[in-house]
């Protein structure tokens, strides 16, 4: 038991996580530190009354690693009277406490944001404190910028009574006399829709506010006595079709909105609380279960048709297009006309794939749907095609791998499908050529792929990138159908130019905001889906340069220019490299141009470069072969000038 610390009323108390540790404040202004036995490990005398602590773990000026502190609860901070937060270490003793105080009133007989009501810890070096006119405040105690204010605003107009912090959303519900605010931990930007107003709690005055440990639920207290529950945390869904996003916003509603041409959102109320949603041209599916609602996307009016359909077994994915469907159910995939009154429908009848009932043949693992071809996966590591034109399968060009198919990726035509299999092995097919390809150019196997795969994008501008992301990072590759090798696969990253025109690529990948989901890249201009639902737009890096829309012969920054060049050499937009070439106008920028054009087949432009290069040789030998349309000839003509005769 924990007796005889305090002389007079414990006005406040915490747990350390981990350490078994209690600390208590007290009216005697004392504070003790116990352990599990109710021995007293720390006595403080402080100078004014503690009436909130809280334990934390703060960097200190030692190694904490050494000391073998790295990640405990090392750090107690306590209100004092309303007046300051102390800060105490309580595992190097060589370290005095200190006190934060905050910026006073012009006369100095206060803190000009009120008394101080709460705080709570943000991360280690990171405070946020409320104070009883409204205002909540973001302060670093970082050894650094110790004490500076990063965010300070009143969301109430008379006074703050408590507030709660979510570590998992990154936000923080704050209630005043005008009700409870969402505000987000990141800009201190209010979520405007979320406000829960006085009228929401049935006019009752807020008394005490928290979430629940899980971050989805904001549970309020009134003084009338009521308790209410609100969900804050919605499942995350979206779907995209082309450069159309549609994404739920809430329980019974969905956004969508087109990317490119930047409009207003349609906003579609479901009739359901969807597990899973799916966007076409003209309408939007909405499941839970083994039933699917299909709404139609208004046009000039705000009334939304919706057909409904039962399956025989729970949904675990949807496909659209303009007209058809299909759906992975358990183990099969069943296509079929949205509407069947639409006239539009070639082929009205409903169709399960597959036919076959041989074992692990017969089970369905994943599809895949665009306008002109049905995708899907098998347990026995087959791929199959479906031509809707036609309404036939497209046994020539079956895809057979050692593993079953876990996921399928068209382009946005269906002329090449990306295939991930259960061991996250990733390949790109072309149906056109099929697998039975003497070539062996139908299938290429991607490099340095990342062991987890969550999602993989094709751009839909530049729609030889793309971007496979595995959680934190993104990884992109470049598909390049033709050179004088043939199709290859070529993982991205910074490249250099070498004195003598040698072009030197390090793959790499980059980092994006935790809890951002990639949907859709337009061009390198990447959306994603937050946690929160909501959607934002991060500009991928191997693009910045030459997505700003700068005139590249206003830029007089050579160094400015060289990354330009690079990145659009990478990219291998190669008439953009030309014009800053000419801007550079350095031999070894030049030479790794006439390279690249070369490699890529793209004769024209070759000898456009080394015409500028005054090299009248290679401007001859391009010359007499220029007319090749034999692509297999052209590329041993053009090994035999990289000096590569083996391969000729």
């Amino acid at each position: 038991p924990v007796i005889g610390k305090h002389g007079k009323r414990i006005t406040c108390g915490a747990w350390a996580s981990g350490t078994n540790k209690l600390a208590l404040g007290s009216d005697d202004r004392t504070l003790t530190v116990s352990d599990e036995n109710g021995d007293t490990l720390i006595h403080a005398e402080l100078t004014n009354l503690p009436t909130e602590v809280l334990f934390t773990h703060r960097q200190s000026k030692s190694n904490d690693i050494i000391s073998g502190t790295f990640g405990v609860d090392n750090t107690i901070s306590a209100i004092m009277d309303g007046k300051s937060i102390l800060l105490h270490n309580i595992v190097d003793e060589g370290e005095d406490p200190m006190e934060l105080t905050f910026a006073q009133v012009d006369n100095g007989s206060g803190c000009k944001y009120g008394d101080i009501i709460q705080h709570s810890w943000v991360d280690e070096n990171l405070l946020l404190v409320g104070f009883s006119s409204g205002t909540l405040l973001l302060v670093s105690t970082g050894e650094k910028d110790l004490g500076e204010e990063k965010f300070a605003i009143r969301f109430h107009n008379n006074s703050l009574i408590a507030f709660s912090y979510n570590p998992i959303l990154k936000r923080f519900a704050s209630a005043g006399d005008d009700g409870v605010r969402i505000v987000d931990i990141k800009d201190f930007k209010e979520s405007d829709g979320d406000f829960i107003s006085r009228k929401d709690l049935e006019d009752g005055k807020v008394n005490s506010l928290s979430w629940s440990p899980d971050g989805q639920i904001l549970t309020v207290s009134t003084l009338s006595g009521n308790v209410y529950n609100f969900l804050a945390k919605m499942n995350v869904l979206s779907a995209k079709y082309q450069t159309s996003i549609a994404y739920l916003t809430s329980l019974r509603e969905v956004s969508i909105v087109d990317i490119s041409r930047k409009n207003r959102p349609i906003d579609i109320t479901l009739k359901l609380e969807p597990a899973i949603i799916a966007l076409g041209l003209t309408y939007l599916a909405a499941s839970m279960n083994n039933r699917v609602y299909y709404h139609k996307l208004p046009n000039n009016s705000n009334i939304t048709q919706v057909l409904e359909q039962e399956y025989i077994s729970a949904v675990r994915n949807i496909q659209l297009n303009e007209i058809y469907v299909v759906i992975l159910t358990d183990s099969k995939a069943i296509l079929h006309p949205i509407d069947p009154n639409n006239s539009n429908n070639t082929h009205q009848t409903m169709k399960t794939f597959p036919s076959r009932e041989e074992g692990s043949f017969s089970k369905v693992t994943c599809i895949s749907l665009t306008n002109d071809f049905l995708y899907y996966g098998t347990e026995a590591g087959t791929v199959e095609l479906f031509y809707l034109d036609e309404w036939v399968l497209l046994s020539g060009s079956e895809l057979r791998l050692d593993n079953p198919i876990k996921a399928i990726y068209p382009n946005q035509n269906g002329t090449r499908i990306i295939i991930v299999d259960k061991n996250n092995q990733v390949y790109l097919y072309n149906p056109i050529v099929g697998s039975s390809s003497s070539t062996n150019q139908s299938i290429l196997l991607f490099d340095m792929t990342p062991k987890n795969i969550v999602n993989i994008l094709w751009d839909i501008e530049d729609n030889n990138i793309i971007l496979i992301y595995d959680g934190r990072s993104i990884h992109t590759y470049i598909y390049i159908p033709t050179t004088y090798k043939g199709s290859i696969l070529t993982k991205l990253g910074p490249i250099t130019i070498s004195p003598d025109g040698e072009i030197e690529l390090v793959p790499d990948k980059f980092d994006i905001i935790p809890g951002y989901l990639p949907i859709l890249s337009v061009g390198g201009m990447i959306t994603c889906q937050s946690i929160s639902g909501e959607l934002n737009s991060i500009i991928h890096p191997y693009f910045d340069q030459i997505l700003d829309g700068t005139n590249f012969k206003q830029t007089h920054d050579k160094k400015v220019l060289i990354v330009k060049y690079c990145q659009a050499l990478a990219l291998l937009k190669l008439e953009v490299a030309w014009i800053i070439a000419n801007e550079i106008d350095m031999k070894q920028y030049w030479l790794s141009l006439s390279g690249k054009a070369m490699e890529l087949l793209d004769i024209d432009l070759a000898i456009k470069v080394y015409r500028h290069l005054g090299d009248a040789g290679k401007v001859m030998a391009l010359l007499d072969i220029i007319n090749i349309e034999d692509k297999l000839l052209l590329s041993g003509y053009i090994a035999i000038l990289f000096d590569d005769y083996v391969y000729a």
